[in-house]
């Protein structure tokens, strides 16, 4: 196995995890940005179909009884020339009675009518008079459809359109037609003051929350509102379609644009409303959180590179003082390399080393000069020569990341200084952090009454430099603590002196040490005895400090997955908990098959992470409540592969990726991706499996309720040796309390 200085193993193996951190951050971020954007789109469809049929009813209902009052009044203008129309017997009568035309109309208050124009049209459809001198001689044939409705009238039939727009002028009028006795045709037209400015008034709501346009048309698709917009042949089929469903059809142009489509039919004709909507709210949220994840991946890279730094500094020094002590010689000249850092406790460690060398030298050298003192040295160098050896364990496990539980790291440095401290008889270590005060373990004392005694922090809280020798301190705090003088002596035994002193992490977390001489003793602590647990303290401040920052690394590390794991929920609504639960019951049945804490913590976060696969798969077939198609099941079986694509590149998810790989395998060989069988499955594997296959069976499912444990069970045990590894079946039915 190829050996790394400690910074380059540092910067490896934190360069394979914020790979793998981000490719699942920007997986996971894209599945969840489409997520929410579906979600909040369909939100913001609903909402503005809602409106739309809402607005059509208000135009339908505007434009229907308006076109029906000024219809029927163009009726009767109508019958009225034509019964007038015999009688004119000369032109003069004639030009006398067209100028009236319209003064009998009643006006209604929103539409006023501005402008009431005559056409006298020949039995070829010519107008050959006209008090709108733009349309004298137009022939109306050139508007199919128009005049094919008109040369079907019969004498004295009148015709009644819904409004329209001259293309000429873009005048918004509404026309009507009557057949006279010598087949001529007369035709009065009605022009409308803002009209476009009264209907556009029914479009205010839309056109607060979205970037609007919108258009009327008529029953041939001409604009009624802009006289400009220009009807596609694809455009009509949905306003067709529209009708005759007698719905609102949407068609989506882009992310964040979308336009709908709306027929009605009235007494009068068909019309047609046309809006395109511009989602400005999704589109300012689709930016935001773009930039917040292109803000999260910076934040990574960030920490990784400060995290890095931070480490250089805390192991460069100490990678000095391990290689010197390979290349250590006695009596030579060379010296120790002190490299100066800004963390006050690396620098004493050096200079404790430094010491140390030249104090063994120095004793070496008086050993050589003075072979009759031999004897009276010995006891002094093996002492120091013991404390180094430790020193160098201690230093070397650091550099190797052997560091050990805190309480467990505190409770061996308790015991380690009651056993160097001649005068000790008993002590205690505790923690606080902030204003928590807590006992982790105790030589002599009763550590569970300890902790329920309430003896404030204040007499053990000590600054940071600060060692304290405090006689009879047993008596002090009994006058702190409301309980009897029995309960108190079953929780702290009577003491003569006590020498307290403190570590500290930061401004906020530290623990303390106390170390006791009995009550009935007749020892005190001795000068030597303050120096050598001050030399002690120095020591052990480093380590402390060095174990808080490889858990703060652990626990960074476990806090990206797991966030990543719980982003995995918002795609697959069926992970909610799995993979923790997973996780979980793996690590169980691990430890109890008698698994070295490597492969635990192995078991545990190829748990975490066995379904990470499915961020590939898409979100329709993950969650549909039907029965999968083949086609579907075949996709979800592609997870495992999927997941070992994901993460086998990293040195350090590699084993874990292979154990991913093959969850879905059988014992009997029938399982999937490769139909590995019995023994060819790697041990952890069928572990998953059978964690696996409980927690889906004993949790609800978007087609079924949970089984209950004791049906669970039995499926267990029918599938043992088929299904399932019958030394895993066994340990978890016999050694878990499942039931």
């Amino acid at each position: 196995m190829e050996d790394y200085s400690i910074v380059t193993y540092i910067k490896r193996k934190f360069n394979g995890i914020t790979l793998i951190t981000l490719i699942i951050t920007l997986l996971l971020s894209t599945t969840f940005l489409y997520s929410v954007y579906k979600e909040n789109y369909a939100q913001e469809k609903i909402k503005l179909e809602g409106v739309l049929n809402n607005l059509v009813k208000v135009l339908e209902k505007t434009l229907y009884e308006t076109q029906d009052h000024y219809n029927k009044e163009l009726e009767e203008e109508l019958v009225r020339f034509y019964n007038e129309y015999t009688k004119f017997s000369d032109d003069t009568y004639m030009e006398n009675y067209l100028l009236n035309i319209g003064k009998n109309i009643e006006n209604l208050n929103d539409f006023k009518v501005t402008e009431t124009n005559y056409y006298l049209l020949d039995k070829k459809g010519t107008i050959r008079k006209t008090n709108y001198e733009d349309d004298l001689y137009l022939n109306l044939r050139k508007y199919p459809s128009i005049w094919d409705k008109i040369k079907m009238l019969e004498k004295g039939e009148v015709l009644l359109l819904p409004f329209d727009n001259e293309t000429k002028n873009d005048k918004v009028r509404l026309y009507g037609y009557i057949k006279l006795p010598d087949d001529n045709v007369f035709e009065i037209g009605l022009n409308f003051k803002k009209f476009t400015k009264k209907i556009t008034d029914k479009f205010t709501y839309l056109k607060k929350g979205n970037y609007t346009e919108f258009d009327l048309l008529t029953y041939d698709f001409n604009s009624l509102l802009t006289g400009k917009y220009k009807v596609t042949d694809k455009e009509k089929k949905y306003f067709t379609d529209s009708l005759d469903k007698n719905e609102v059809i949407s068609k989506r142009k882009t992310l964040f644009t979308e336009s709908f489509y709306k027929g009605w039919e009235s007494k009068y004709g068909k019309q047609f409303l046309r809006v395109k909507v511009r989602y400005k709210v999704l589109e300012k949220m689709f930016l935001v959180m773009i930039m917040i994840i292109v803000f999260i991946i910076f934040i990574l890279l960030l920490l990784r590179n400060m995290f890095i730094d931070e480490m250089k500094n805390i192991m460069m020094p100490l990678g000095y003082i391990a290689c010197d002590m390979d290349n250590y010689k006695q009596n030579t000249d060379d010296t120790f390399k002190f490299t100066k850092t800004k963390l006050k406790e690396i620098n004493k460690i050096q200079n404790s080393y430094k010491n140390m060398i030249e104090i063994i030298n120095t004793k070496n050298n008086k050993l050589k000069d003075s072979y009759d003192e031999l004897e009276e040295s010995y006891q002094e160098v093996n002492t120091i020569a013991k404390g180094l050896e430790k020193v160098i364990s201690l230093t070397s496990d650091v550099g190797k990341f052997k560091l050990k539980d805190e309480n467990e790291f505190l409770s061996n440095m308790l015991r380690t200084a009651i056993n160097i401290i001649p005068e000790a008889d008993c002590g205690t270590v505790y923690t606080y952090e902030q204003d928590e005060f807590t006992f982790i373990d105790a030589i002599g004392h009763n550590l569970n009454a300890l902790n329920k005694l309430d003896l404030g922090i204040n007499e053990f809280k000590l600054k940071k430099d600060e060692l304290k020798i405090i006689d009879n301190i047993d008596e002090k705090l009994f006058r702190k603590v409301s309980v009897d003088k029995n309960t108190f002596n079953k929780a702290i035994k009577p003491t003569k002196q006590t020498l307290l002193f403190a570590l500290y992490i930061n401004e906020e977390k530290s623990c303390g040490m106390n170390i006791d001489i009995d009550k009935l003793s007749e020892k005190k602590f001795e000068n030597d005895s303050i120096k050598l647990i001050k030399d002690f303290k120095n020591l052990n401040m480093v380590f402390y400090k060095l174990q808080t920052y490889y858990k703060m690394q652990n626990d960074f590390h476990r806090e990206i997955i797991v966030s990543m794991i719980n982003m995995l929920e918002i795609h697959d609504s069926y992970t909610k908990n799995h993979s923790k639960n997973v996780a979980d019951l793996a690590a169980k049945i691990a430890e109890k098959m008698g698994l070295n804490k490597e492969r635990v913590d192995k078991a545990y976060w190829a748990g975490i992470i066995h379904d990470i696969g499915k961020t590939l798969i898409p979100y329709e077939i993950l969650n549909n409540k039907e029965k999968l198609t083949d086609e579907e099941y075949n996709i979800i079986k592609k997870h495992p592969v999927y997941g070992y694509e994901t993460l086998k590149d990293s040195k350090e998810l590699r084993n874990v990726a292979r154990y991913v790989k093959h969850h879905h395998e059988r014992w009997d060989g029938f399982g999937y991706p490769d139909g590995l069988k019995k023994e060819e499955i790697p041990l952890i594997s069928q572990i998953l499996t059978v964690a696996d296959t409980w927690d889906a069976m004993t949790s609800n499912r978007s087609y079924r309720k949970a089984l209950s444990k004791e049906i669970a069970v039995k499926e267990i045990k029918k599938n043992k040796g088929t299904q399932f590894s019958p030394r895993v079946v066994d340990v978890f039915l016999n050694k878990l309390d499942i039931v």
